[in-house]
């Protein structure tokens, strides 16, 4: 086997091992624009949520950052925004210049009413599940191939 031969058999083991290299790079964003996307669409139903109880965010990004933070569910996320991101909102046509600590007792009132709902308590833990199911039929488990 001359040097030529050797070489252009060592160019085509890297060749190779790049290009399997670069199906795992795609492979990993896809599946990171994926949990963006899931992020983004939680995100977007907890604003709508917020605008059908009437709430504002003061921050923008504070939905987004409470779903990534895993503190937000459907039932419960209008009460754990004003408990876990402090200012981040005002009740519509509310006093701006009104402490937020202000509605801290009607909001920990409403957290026991709604810990103790049965309805509402069945209706979370659906919804968590879907939540956290919405993806797994998408993508394959790590370490197995299609």
């Amino acid at each position: 086997m001359s040097w030529d031969d050797e070489s252009n058999e060592l160019d085509a083991i890297t060749a190779n091992g790049w290009a399997n290299l670069s199906l795992q790079n795609q492979a990993a964003a896809q599946l990171s624009r994926m949990r963006m996307t899931r992020k983004v669409i939680q995100s977007e139903m907890l604003c709508s949520e917020l605008n059908r109880k009437n709430i504002k965010l003061e921050d923008e990004n504070a939905a987004l950052k409470a779903v990534m933070s895993g503190l937000l569910d459907r039932n419960t996320a209008l009460w754990q925004v004003v408990v876990h991101l402090e200012n981040a909102w005002q009740p519509r046509g509310a006093d701006p210049t009104a402490p937020a600590l202000a509605v801290q007792p009607m909001v920990a009132e409403k957290q026991r009413a709604l810990a103790s709902d049965p309805t509402l308590i069945a209706e979370k833990e659906r919804v968590a599940a879907e939540w956290m199911n919405w993806g797994k039929a998408q993508v394959p488990p790590r370490g197995k191939r299609r």
